[in-house]
C-alpha cells in the first residue's frame, strides 16, 4: 500500500517536471524579434550604402569612358572625313612606281655613258696622254681623268643609293600605311571596348538601383513588423506567460495512438495563422493553410515530433526550406521556414532532437508545421500537446 502511495506520489511530482520544462514568455519572444528585425535593417542598410558607394564608382568610371570616347569620336570623324587610305596607298605606289621607271631610265642611260666611255675613252684617255707636251701636262691630264672617272663613278652610285632610297621609302610608306591602319583599327576596337564596358557599368548601375529598391521595400516590411510587436507589446497589460511541452515522454508507442500528446516543435505557442481555409473578404478569395504558422523569433530550436527518417529536403518558395519527417504508419511532418538544417535526407532522427533553427519569410519571424496522414493533411494542433 505504501509503495503504491509513493509511486502515486512520484507520478504527480515529477508530472510538470516532464511537461512543463519549457516556457513561452511573449514579452521576452517578441523583443528578441524586435533586435532581429533591427540587426536585418542594419544589414541592410550597410548593404545600401554599399551599393551607393558603388553606383559612384561606376558613374566615375563611365565620364572617364565618356571622355576617352568623345575623343576617338572625334577621332574617327578625322578619319572618315580624310581620303581612303587605301587610295592613298595606291597613289603613293604609282608615284613610287613612275619614279622607278625614271630611274631605270637614268640607270641604262648612265650604263651606256659607261659603256661608251669605256670604248672610247681609252683611245681619248691616251690621246690625251700621248698629246702632252710636259711631264708636268701629263701628270695633270691623268689626274683630271681620274677624276672624270671618279665623278662618273659617284653619280652612278649616287643614283644607285637613290634608287635604294626610293625603294626603301617605298618600304616604309607601304609600312607606315599598314601602322597606321593598325592604329586605326586599334582605335575602333578601343571604341568598341570602351561602349561596351560603359553598357555594362550602366546596366550594373541599373541592377544596383533595382536592388536599393527591393532593399527600400524590405526595410519598410521590417519597420512595419517592428511597429506592430511594439504596438502588441504596448497594449499587454499583463506579460502572457505559457508552458510549452517539449519533453518525450512516449517512446515505444505507436505515432496514432498520440494524438494530443506529442511535444511542440518550437518553443513557442503564438499560431498566427491557423488550420483550414481562410476567406479573404476584400476579394473575396479563398486560401488553404495545410498546418499552422506560429510566430518565433529568428533563430530558434526546431525539434522533430517523434522517431523518424528524414525522408526529403527542399526549398519552397513560399515558405522557405523544408524538411519532411516520415515517421511510420503512413504519418509525415512536416517543418518549413528554417535554416541551418543539421541533417540530411535518409538520416534517422530521435522524437525530441534538434535539426534545425527558425527564419522568416514575408510573413516575419515565424515557423510553419504541417502533419499529414497520407494524402490528407490533418490540423496539427489535433497531434500537440498544447497548453
Amino acid at each position: 500500500m505504501e509503495l503504491k502511495i509513493i509511486k502515486y506520489l512520484l507520478i504527480v511530482l515529477l508530472t510538470p517536471a516532464l511537461f512543463l520544462n519549457a516556457q513561452y514568455d511573449y514579452i521576452s519572444d517578441k523583443t528578441k524579434q524586435i533586435e532581429n528585425y533591427k540587426k536585418d535593417i542594419s544589414k541592410l542598410e550597410e548593404l545600401k550604402k554599399s551599393n551607393i558607394n558603388n553606383i559612384n564608382t561606376y558613374k566615375k568610371e563611365i565620364s572617364t569612358i565618356n571622355n576617352e570616347l568623345s575623343y576617338l569620336i572625334k577621332f574617327m570623324d578625322l578619319v572618315n572625313n580624310s581620303e581612303d587610305e587605301e587610295i592613298q596607298t595606291a597613289m603613293s605606289e604609282i608615284e613610287l612606281q613612275e619614279i622607278k621607271d625614271k630611274l631605270e631610265v637614268q640607270k641604262l642611260n648612265l650604263a651606256k655613258k659607261v659603256v661608251n666611255l669605256y670604248k672610247s675613252g681609252k683611245f681619248y684617255e691616251d690621246q690625251m696622254i700621248y698629246s702632252s707636251k710636259s711631264l708636268n701636262e701629263v701628270q695633270q691630264r691623268m689626274t683630271y681623268l681620274n677624276k672624270f672617272s671618279e665623278s662618273r663613278k659617284k653619280e652612278y652610285d649616287k643614283v644607285k643609293d637613290l634608287y635604294n632610297l626610293l625603294e626603301e621609302k617605298k618600304k616604309l610608306s607601304k609600312l607606315r600605311s599598314r601602322e597606321k591602319l593598325l592604329y586605326i583599327s586599334e582605335k575602333k576596337d578601343d571604341q568598341r571596348t570602351f561602349t561596351e564596358k560603359k553598357v555594362l557599368l550602366e546596366n550594373n548601375i541599373i541592377d544596383i538601383e533595382e536592388e536599393n529598391k527591393i532593399i527600400d521595400l524590405n526595410i519598410l516590411k521590417l519597420n512595419n513588423f517592428i511597429n506592430e510587436i511594439t504596438k502588441s507589446l504596448n497594449e499587454r497589460i499583463v506579460n502572457p506567460v505559457f508552458n510549452i511541452f517539449q519533453t518525450v515522454d512516449y517512446q515505444g508507442i505507436p505515432i496514432p495512438e498520440l494524438k494530443g500528446r506529442l511535444i511542440f516543435p518550437v518553443q513557442s505557442p503564438n499560431i498566427i495563422e491557423d488550420f483550414g481555409i481562410k476567406i479573404n473578404p476584400e476579394t473575396n478569395t479563398s486560401t488553404v493553410n495545410y498546418g499552422i504558422d506560429v510566430s518565433i523569433a529568428e533563430g530558434s530550436d526546431v525539434k522533430n515530433i517523434y522517431d523518424g527518417r528524414v525522408a526529403d529536403i527542399y526549398f519552397v518558395p513560399a515558405l522557405g526550406n523544408t524538411v519532411i519527417i516520415d515517421h511510420g504508419f503512413g504519418i509525415n511532418s512536416v517543418y518549413s521556414n528554417i535554416k541551418d538544417i543539421k541533417v540530411s535526407t535518409g538520416d534517422e532522427i530521435k522524437a525530441g532532437q534538434i535539426f534545425a533553427k527558425t527564419s522568416q519569410n514575408f510573413r516575419g519571424q515565424c515557423f510553419h508545421f504541417e502533419i499529414w496522414e497520407g494524402k490528407t493533411a490533418t490540423d496539427p494542433k489535433i497531434w500537440l500537446r498544447l497548453n
